[in-house]
């Protein structure tokens, strides 16, 4: 039974994964390459790579099968893709002369393996669970990070150097600064990622308080207008706290080689493959199934019915 089979391979390790995968490989006598970051099935033509990676962020939490929805880690980000993918070469139901595979083994947070693979192919579909909409528009992103030095005190008193405040103080100029940008890009908004400092047990001033945040945007805002703005809005001095960003980009379907026209179209809000492969030249869209707001959190969940809906939606797109 399906459930049973994508039990047993959302358990496997990492390394069991992989495992997993080059048996199905060399039992259909398919060739491949396998590097420590990705195992890459080349195609005759190769002109279509379809992306998807076979890991998991954060820790392992065993997965369950209740009610008809399987329950843990990984489950739509992004094993359930995985695994159609790997069920139709199983049943021989992929059509591996025009398209060509690679599974990384790093997420895209990473984003090493586009760069090592470097394929030849132009056009990608990376895989995320994306409710089976083509996302061909993906947002941008400015990511700061802060690690503030403070005075450790007594909460009686009031530290010379108080690195909440300063960190209350940075969100408030960035805060503003995000509202600024929503009058020219919609999409704009301040997403704080981690705010850590004080304690839970003690009447304490920490000494470090580490904030991340970053600021999302479109295509619309290109990082020179970016920074020009972060020096008129007087941030210059933050520049330096950037850790990384990414302007967003908007695909045409127009001469994509799959024909995508009656899949609703989106918007991918988050980090994925794409970009890295963006910034290769290539055409990316990304697409797949499984909801994104379960993904990386304690409920992480995907129906029977969504993977068995995703084989069918696979088979049909990718078995020509």
């Amino acid at each position: 039974m399906l459930e049973k089979e994508f039990l047993k391979f959302v358990n496997l390790s990492l390394k069991e994964k992989i495992k997993y995968i080059e048996n199905i490989l060399k039992k259909k006598n398919i060739s491949f390459i396998k590097t420590n970051k990705f195992i890459y099935i080349p195609s005759k033509e190769k002109r279509i790579l379809l992306d998807c990676h076979i890991d998991i962020v954060g820790p392992l939490k065993k997965v369950e099968f209740k009610e008809g929805i399987f329950w843990g880690s990984g489950v739509c980000d992004n094993l359930g893709n995985a695994f159609a993918l790997l069920y139709l070469i199983k049943n021989e139901k992929l059509n591996l002369k025009k398209y060509s595979l690679v599974f990384p083994f790093d997420e895209e947070e990473e984003g090493k393996a586009p760069y090592l693979l470097n394929p030849k192919e132009k056009y990608i579909v990376v895989f995320e669970p994306t409710n089976l909409e083509v996302w061909n528009k993906n947002l941008g992103a400015y990511e700061f990070e802060f690690e503030i030095e403070g005075e450790s005190t007594h909460g009686a008193y009031i530290p010379k150097i108080d690195g909440l405040k300063i960190a209350f103080d940075i969100l408030k100029k960035f805060e503003n600064f995000s509202k600024y940008l929503r009058k020219i890009d919609k999409y704009a908004y301040l997403n704080i990622l981690s705010f850590l400092g004080g304690y839970k047990n003690l009447y304490n001033h920490p000494l470090k308080t580490y904030l991340r945040f970053e600021l999302i945007t479109s295509w619309k805002i290109k990082k020179e207008k970016f920074f020009s703005l972060l020096f008129k809005f007087k941030l210059k001095k933050y520049k330096k706290f950037l850790k990384e960003y990414d302007e967003g980009f908007i695909i045409s379907l127009k001469n994509f080689p799959i024909d995508f026209k009656n899949i609703k179209k989106g918007i991918c809000r988050s980090w994925t493959n794409a970009h890295a492969y963006y910034n290769l030249g290539k055409i990316p869209v990304v697409f797949g199934l499984g909801n994104l707001r379960y993904a990386h959190t304690k409920n992480e969940k995907l129906s029977l019915r969504e993977l068995e809906h995703g084989i069918k939606k696979f088979k049909d797109l990718f078995s020509k």
